[in-house]
């Protein structure tokens, strides 16, 4: 109800009765409905509504705040790229111990980090070759990272392929698990499941998609393959279309 409030609202203020949850009960429209994903992710199906149009991810692009942005900047020129480890939204406030075993597992393969940690704090000392940050925008970030580690949300899987960056997957819910097995599908992620996340677990995932060259390459034609601004226009004219008629 907390999601869809805004929405009632603007029926509400537009002389129209209270409407069914768009989350649940709601959410095919008979004029259009928009598939934000790119087909290399996942291809038309027979079974989708007659109204769907798929262009591709949108990208929500802000800025960091000059702290943030310095101290990325002065982390970033002193080594190698790191691993970046990110919970994405919601999930980073649910997991402490999580960026715990992360710690211990880069630490394993003598890596650096960076960590998109919220509110979590870990529980040892970070050496000098990690960087905590509460909050960083990933397209900052990602364009100089090794490998991320991640929930599978949408957004990050997104940020990750325009990056063209390997991820270890580690999904906690929602439509993560079916994200993560798409990235690895694609040859470009390995999957742990929640329940069985160690530092040796995450060390040894980290260390395939470090470690595989093919992953590299398709990496490089996903990135090719996807066009951000065209794609955004395509959305935006697929709406403007249902507003004409």
């Amino acid at each position: 109800k907390r999601w869809s409030a805004p929405l009632q609202a603007f029926r509400k203020e537009m002389g129209f009765a209270p409407g069914l949850s768009p989350i649940f009960d709601d959410k095919h429209s008979p004029w259009l409905v928009l598939a934000l994903f790119p087909k290399v992710l996942a291809a038309p199906q027979q079974d989708w509504p007659t109204a769907v149009v798929q262009t591709g991810f949108p990208f929500f692009e802000q800025s960091a705040s000059e702290d943030v942005s310095r101290r990325l900047s002065e982390f970033l020129e002193q080594g190698d790229p790191p691993v970046v480890v990110t919970l994405g939204s919601s999930v980073v406030y649910f997991s402490a111990d999580f960026y715990a075993m992360a710690v211990a597992a880069i630490q394993r393969l003598g890596k650096r980090a960076i960590l998109l940690a919220g509110p979590n704090v870990t529980r040892t000392p970070l050496p000098a070759t990690m960087l905590r940050l509460d909050y960083a925008p990933l397209a900052l970030v990602l364009p100089h990272a090794a490998a991320v580690v991640h929930q599978g949300g949408i957004g990050t899987c997104a940020e990750s392929l325009r990056a063209g960056v390997p991820s270890v997957v580690v999904p906690f819910g929602f439509d993560q698990p079916d994200n993560g097995e798409r990235l690895r599908r694609l040859g470009v992620a390995e999957v742990l499941h929640r329940n069985r996340v160690s530092a040796e677990s995450l060390a040894a995932a980290l260390q395939q998609v470090l470690e595989t060259p093919e992953s590299v390459q398709r990496l490089v034609e996903i990135r090719k393959s996807m066009h951000p601004q065209r794609e955004m226009a395509e959305t935006m004219d697929a709406i403007e279309r249902v507003a004409r008629n």
